[in-house]
């Protein structure tokens, strides 16, 4: 919980490039730690069935710092092969 505040307070912008999207630059705050939870996101999906589906179909939502993240795990996931489907994220930083 205090690492989610710290990273919601790093208010000043340091774009990245990242691989997960060209032409696009993220907040190296938000991309940090989606790229600290995605091997976990990942393997939840395995671990639920969810990659053997012939459609691999997500759902995402988040709320604030979440929100942030999940905007990040939509093109990470879409370039991995998954479709989502809903998005609904209420409160995300710009």
């Amino acid at each position: 919980a205090y690492t989610a505040w710290i990273t919601d307070l790093k208010i000043f912008h340091e774009p990245v490039n990242w691989d997960g999207c060209s032409n696009c630059s993220v907040h190296v705050g938000f991309l940090t730690e989606w790229q600290s939870l995605e091997p976990c996101v990942l393997g939840s999906l395995q671990s639920l069935g969810c990659v053997v589906a012939d459609v691999r179909q997500v759902r995402i939502t988040g709320h604030s710092l979440g929100a942030a993240l999940s905007a990040i795990a939509m093109l990470s996931l879409a370039a991995r092969g998954w479709h989502v489907e809903e998005a609904y994220n209420f409160g995300m930083p710009r």
